[in-house]
């Protein structure tokens, strides 16, 4: 009788575990540039989960679960405009199979200057890497799948 018992509180923690997981998906998507008065000029954004410099950025992510750290970056990558922006960055999130929402409240926005080369520009104040780059999965309470707007201003 002592080892069904645990081998059913085993079972039952592998299950409440699994479930815990799959209840905490959050999908971080379709990351996406738009560029006002600064044309011509093209970018993307990426996402990490870990907010290294040189670590890995990809187009999407998969945060554990709501609430977990990830962070974003918008890669210009077209040489040609130069001079001072505002890139205001905007969370959202989606709600049908084409729709999205901001997320109320929720925008970073940073005063830099364009170099007219590939840059790197981080949702932080001044666009700058630094470790209090903007993390969005503090304004995430429910699972779903989520995007950063970066809109490019001259």
């Amino acid at each position: 009788m002592t080892s069904a018992l645990k081998y059913s509180k085993k079972a039952f923690f592998v299950i409440a575990l699994l479930a815990a997981v799959l209840s905490c998906s959050v999908a971080v998507a379709y990351g996406q540039v738009t560029v006002g008065t600064a044309a011509p000029l093209t970018g993307t954004v990426t996402y990490s989960l870990t907010n290294i410099e040189d670590g890995t950025w990809t187009t999407t992510a998969a945060p554990s679960c709501p609430t977990a750290a990830w962070y974003s970056k918008l890669e210009i990558n077209s040489a040609g405009y130069t001079g001072p922006v505002t890139v205001t960055w905007k969370l959202q999130q989606k709600t049908g199979s084409s729709d999205w929402i901001d997320v109320s409240g929720v925008a970073v926005s940073a005063s830099i200057a364009l170099t007219g080369n590939v840059q790197s520009i981080y949702a932080t104040n001044d666009g700058v890497y630094s470790q209090s780059n903007y993390n969005w999965g503090q304004n995430v309470t429910t699972s779903g799948t989520y995007r950063i707007v970066a809109t490019v201003t001259a």
